[in-house]
This record gives structure tokens, C-alpha cells and sequence, in this order.
């Protein structure tokens, strides 16, 4: 795999959730300090503009197959598969968008590797 695609970043995305143009639970703070503690990455989010969606997504489809694959693992680890379990337990979440979430972290577990090596 040479870079995701915008499909697959766009799954991405989905899979953390919008509302209101913000990505997830992501405050411009909360956002900022992802890179550092959940991918170990120097990424500075304020050099891109828009809302926390625009510059994700500007931040991931720029980046190098190795840095988006560190990004996906951050993902992974800042919204583990057990926040949409507990979400769906919750009521927040349907069955049907439980099951997305399913599918697409097991498609985000697929890229990894295969980033990682390009």
C-alpha cells in the first residue's frame, strides 16, 4: 500500500465520528496534543486551517505512508474498539453503526503493516 487512499481516509475519519464539523471528542487543544501522545509524532495541527475534521484530514492524506500508519495506530489507541461498544451499550450508537465501527477498525488493524513496510 503506497498512502491511503480518500476513501480510506475518509473511513477513517467515520470511524472516529463528526459532529458539528469536530472530529470526535477533539477539542483544537485535544487535537494538537494527539500527534505527541498517541503517535508519537511533531505535528502542529494550527499550520493547517479549517475545523478539527479539515485539518485531520489535511494532516493524514499529506502524510507519508509511515506517518499515516502511526496516525491510525493513534487512532486505534485513542478510540479502541471498546468506546463504540460502550457507545452502542450506551444507546449512542446503533446496531448497524456499531458494525461499521467493527469493519473499519478491522480494515485500519489491515493497513497498518502495510503502510508501515511501503
Amino acid at each position: 500500500m503506497e498512502r491511503l487512499s480518500g476513501k480510506e481516509v475518509n473511513s477513517v475519519v467515520a470511524y472516529i465520528g463528526v459532529s458539528g464539523g469536530y472530529l470526535g471528542n477533539f477539542s483544537y487543544a485535544s487535537h494538537a496534543e494527539f500527534y505527541p501522545a498517541y503517535c508519537g509524532l511533531d505535528i502542529d495541527p494550527s499550520e493547517f486551517s479549517g475545523t478539527t475534521r479539515e485539518k485531520f484530514i489535511a494532516i493524514l492524506s499529506q502524510a507519508d505512508p509511515l506517518v499515516q500508519s502511526k496516525i491510525i495506530q493513534g487512532v486505534i489507541d485513542k478510540y479502541p474498539l471498546e468506546h463504540f461498544e460502550d457507545r452502542f451499550t450506551d444507546g449512542h450508537l446503533t446496531e448497524g453503526e456499531f458494525k461499521q465501527k467493527q469493519r473499519i477498525h478491522a480494515s485500519m488493524l489491515s493497513w497498518i503493516p502495510d503502510l508501515y513496510l511501503s
